[in-house]
């Protein structure tokens, strides 16, 4: 598990093991052979995804790609520029 503070907020990235299939993370169901984790700002998920060349992007900077998931939680905190991540992914809801 890694955690920093970064320009005032708390990022965790922490591995999982186990769980349900979920935005934010990547599922070993999903993919064999690649490791889950949850990217979380200020205690609230960050959704990522890895490319194919091993880099990640996430759903607030999702035009570029981080070669880490720190990396990719720096990046979300300064475009974020102080507001809080939603609790809700808009993209699962159903019109």
């Amino acid at each position: 598990m890694t955690e920093e503070t970064y320009r005032g907020r708390h990022i965790r990235v922490r591995h999982t093991t186990s769980g349900p299939v979920r935005a934010g993370a990547l599922s070993p169901g999903v993919y064999p052979g690649v490791p889950s984790y949850d990217v979380l700002i200020d205690g609230r998920p960050l959704p990522v995804m890895r490319r194919a060349d091993g880099s990640y992007m996430s759903a607030v900077n999702h035009y570029e790609s981080f070669p880490t998931l720190v990396a990719a939680a720096r990046a979300a905190v300064d475009d974020l520029r102080g507001a809080r991540l939603a609790l809700d992914d808009p993209m699962l809801h159903h019109a």
